[in-house]
């Protein structure tokens, strides 16, 4: 029977390491004898008279049996290869051996290319021999890549999920995945349109921008992978982006007493500050409303204390004080323990709302009742009767 060499070849990435400026990817070669000889020589990236790796490899070890790899540096007018010999462990015919590692700074794309000395003929172009190096006329063939990527995550985070337009804003994508951390970029995106692509530092990239659109906008985070880690897409954020504010209210102070009774006399005035936080003058008709919340926001549920509509002129970044007055409560305000919070309608019906503000506690009307009876040698005894009155529950006025 003529005897001849052939065989195939699987290149597989192990792991990467280094760091994203300068990653190490380790592979492993499984040949796999389809002669009917032995395969006692391998040559990896190489053909008589030509090396093909586009990089030296940093390192390179043996399957048992096999003798020290030499590594043939990348020249100044070629690329670079690995030889392997058997010692006492040569492939027979129709098995396969693996243990042919090495580790380099090129990629499985850049490997699984064409050498960039000797284009077309692809980087991984490798010669098998049964024996010694020319012992026969040897195998040419170029090894398959085989790499199995490790799922990541990506989640999607941001600095402040509310904000006024122009108000910059920060967005966070943290990678995650078992093993290795995670190398390569993110792109962000708003319902699709890339809004930039950055790169991992460590496994988290960040985005800021202060010209995201009005209105309710859908963030993603893609992650493209590398060569260990699959991509992944993040759950769309909502981030909503409320007009630029123009007049904002903060209250100043209140005269009114601490604890009052809903629907009684209650003077005092509320002072409020309108800041113009606009580059122009604002001019026109401004309706401060004073509300008294319990949930900490102007909302279905606060009550409008008070109200006064001026017309006002506030100059650019300057601010206007105003005295809203207050004669009594609502009686629908129940007894409890409310926060007093501003909102300002500026000339063009924008709306804004101060964040903090006093605290008001409404007590419990009590009619005390004295009924005065006569006893033997003219003694006097009354007796009080406290008769709690009954509290409307009418709806919340409109906030």
């Amino acid at each position: 029977m003529l005897l001849s060499v052939s065989a195939s070849a699987q290149l597989t990435l192990v792991s990467t390491g280094g760091t994203m400026a300068n990653p190490v990817y380790n592979y492993d070669i499984k040949v796999t004898n389809t002669g009917n000889t032995n395969v006692g020589t391998f040559w990896f990236g190489w053909i008589i008279g030509s090396d093909f790796l586009p990089s030296t490899p940093l390192s390179a070890s043996s399957p048992a049996g096999w003798g020290n790899p030499t590594v043939i540096p990348n020249g100044s007018s070629d690329g670079a290869s690995i030889q392997w010999v058997a010692t006492s462990g040569a492939v027979p015919a129709g098995q396969s051996l693996s243990g042919f590692d090495f580790s380099s700074p090129d990629s499985p794309t850049t490997l699984a290319a064409a050498s960039p000395k000797h284009s077309p003929t692809p980087a991984m172009t490798s010669e098998v021999y049964s024996g010694g190096l020319f012992s026969d006329g040897g195998f040419t063939l170029t090894p398959t890549v085989a790499v199995t990527l490790t799922a990541s995550t990506t989640t999607l985070t941001t600095s402040a999920p509310s904000i006024n337009a122009g108000d910059p804003v920060t967005f966070t994508a943290t990678v995650s995945g078992s093993g290795a951390t995670p190398t390569g970029t993110v792109t962000f995106s708003n319902g699709g349109n890339s809004l930039g692509t950055f790169p991992l530092q460590g496994n988290t990239a960040t985005f800021s921008t202060a010209t995201l659109p009005t209105g309710s906008d859908s963030i993603t985070a893609t992650y493209t992978g590398d060569a260990t880690f699959a991509s992944s897409v993040s759950t769309p954020l909502t981030e909503t982006v409320l007009p630029a504010p123009t007049l904002v209210p903060t209250i100043a102070k209140s005269t009114l007493p601490k604890t009052v009774v809903a629907g009684l006399p209650a003077h005092g005035t509320i002072t409020v500050d309108v800041s113009n936080h606009t580059a122009a003058t604002v001019t026109g008709t401004v309706t401060v409303q004073i509300f008294a919340v319990t949930d900490g926001g102007i909302d279905g549920s606060a009550v409008l204390v008070a109200h006064l509509t001026r017309r006002l002129n506030v100059r650019k970044t300057r601010r206007l004080v105003m005295g809203v007055p207050v004669r009594s409560l609502p009686r629908d305000l129940v007894p409890g323990s409310y926060t007093l919070l501003a909102r300002v309608i500026d000339p063009s019906s924008n709306i804004n709302d101060s964040i903090t503000g006093p605290t008001l506690h409404v007590a419990t009307p009590v009619v005390n009742l004295t009924v005065r009876t006569f006893v033997r040698r003219g003694h006097e005894a009354s007796v009080t009767i406290p008769i709690p009155p009954i509290v409307p529950t009418r709806p919340r006025a409109d906030a």
